[in-house]
């Protein structure tokens, strides 16, 4: 999901560094401003409601 996530947010114009699945500081600052781009809160962090935004139609059922 992070390595999904990676590249997602370089697509969309926010810099994660390299879609290596670590999750890093450098990947929750671009989580950050990609929430904060979309009106979620800014937690930097792969919570449900950002996961929900970036990957619609996934189930998220059982993750957290």
């Amino acid at each position: 999901m992070i390595q999904q996530a990676q590249m997602y947010l370089k697509t969309a114009g926010f810099n994660p560094g390299r879609a290596d699945g670590v999750f890093d500081a450098q990947t929750s600052g671009a989580v950050r401003q990609y929430q904060a781009a979309n009106g979620i809160s800014a937690s930097g962090l792969l919570d449900e409601p950002t996961r929900r935004i970036m990957f619609p139609g996934f189930d998220h059922a059982g993750e957290d």
